[in-house]
C-alpha cells in the first residue's frame, strides 16, 4: 500500500523539527499545499502532507467504510517513523483527533490541533447543535452528515456548514470536487471521547480555531485548549477549513509566531 506524500524543502532548513500535516475527514493532502505547505518552507521548515489510506492519492487495501481509526493511527505512525528527527505534528479537525489519540508517542515534538474534534468526541458537538438550533440539526440529520460528499457539487447546505461560507467567498477556488466520501466505521468511532480527565499535556501543543466555525463552535475550541492545558488561539473571521479560507493567512501567521516560540 502506497501512501501520499507532498513533500516542500526549503531552500535552507532553519528548524530542526520537520512539520507533519494531517487533514481532516472527507480531505486529503492537497488541502495544506494549497498554502501552507510553500507558507511554511519558505520561511525554513521542511513540511510534509500526509493522506491516509483512501484519501487523495493514497491507496486502500480494504473499502473505505470499513477503514477504522487505528487504520489511520498507523498511517501516520508510518510517516513518523519515517522522518530524521522528531515532527511537529498538525492536525485539522479529525486529523487533530487522531494526534489526541497518539499524544504520548515519544516520537512527536508537538502537536497543533486546528478545528479539532474535542476530546470529548462528535456526540456533544451533535447534541450542542441539536440544543442551540433544532431546526438546523433536522436539516443537516446524522444521514446527511454520514454522505455528506454522495452528491458533491450539488450539496450545498452541507458545504456552507463545513467549509463557512468558503464556496460563496472564493469562487475562483472550486474545491467542492477534491472532497469525497469518508469513512463511516472511522466517523462512528469519533463520536466518542478521546479522554474524559482533564491533564496538562506535557509537550508543547497548541489549539486553535476559527470565530465562524459552523462545526467546531469556539465554546469547544476553548474546551479542547483547557483540557491539555493547551495554548490556545482563536482567528477571527476564520471558519472550519482555516488552511483554505479567505482567512488563511491569519492562521498562517498565528501558527508561524507559535511555532518560532516553541520549536527550535
Amino acid at each position: 500500500m502506497e501512501l501520499e506524500l507532498i513533500h516542500h524543502q526549503p531552500q535552507k532548513v532553519k528548524f530542526q523539527h520537520p512539520l507533519l500535516f494531517l487533514h481532516g475527514a472527507y480531505s486529503g493532502a492537497w488541502c495544506w499545499e494549497e498554502h501552507f505547505l510553500e507558507y511554511f518552507s519558505s520561511i525554513g521548515f521542511e513540511c510534509i502532507a500526509l493522506s491516509l489510506r483512501g484519501h487523495g492519492g493514497s491507496d486502500s487495501e480494504q473499502p473505505l467504510d470499513q477503514l477504522s481509526l487505528k487504520d489511520y493511527q498507523d498511517d501516520l505512525y508510518s510517516v513518523i517513523d519515517t522522518c530524521s528527527t522528531s515532527p511537529v505534528a498538525i492536525g485539522h479537525s479529525m486529523g487533530g483527533y487522531l494526534l489526541q489519540q497518539i499524544q504520548h508517542s515519544k516520537n512527536i515534538h508537538a502537536s497543533v490541533l486546528m478545528a479539532s474534534t474535542p476530546p470529548s468526541g462528535l456526540l456533544p458537538i451533535f447534541s450542542n447543535l441539536f440544543v442551540q438550533d433544532p431546526i438546523r440539526f433536522q436539516q443537516w440529520n446524522w444521514g446527511n452528515w454520514m454522505n455528506a460528499f454522495q452528491n458533491v457539487g450539488t450539496f450545498s447546505d452541507f458545504e456552507n456548514r463545513m467549509l463557512s461560507g468558503l464556496m460563496g467567498e472564493a469562487p475562483d477556488k472550486d474545491y467542492r470536487h477534491r472532497y469525497h466520501q469518508e469513512s463511516k466505521k472511522a466517523l462512528w468511532e469519533m463520536c466518542w471521547a478521546v479522554s474524559l480527565t482533564p491533564s496538562k499535556y506535557i509537550k508543547p501543543m497548541l489549539v486553535m480555531g476559527g470565530s465562524e466555525d459552523q462545526l467546531i463552535p469556539e465554546s469547544f475550541v476553548r474546551q479542547t485548549a483547557l483540557h491539555y492545558g493547551a495554548d490556545y488561539q482563536l482567528i477571527q473571521g476564520a471558519g472550519h477549513s482555516m488552511m483554505l479560507g479567505p482567512e488563511w493567512e491569519k492562521s498562517a501567521e498565528v501558527l508561524e509566531q507559535w511555532l518560532t516560540g516553541n520549536v527550535s
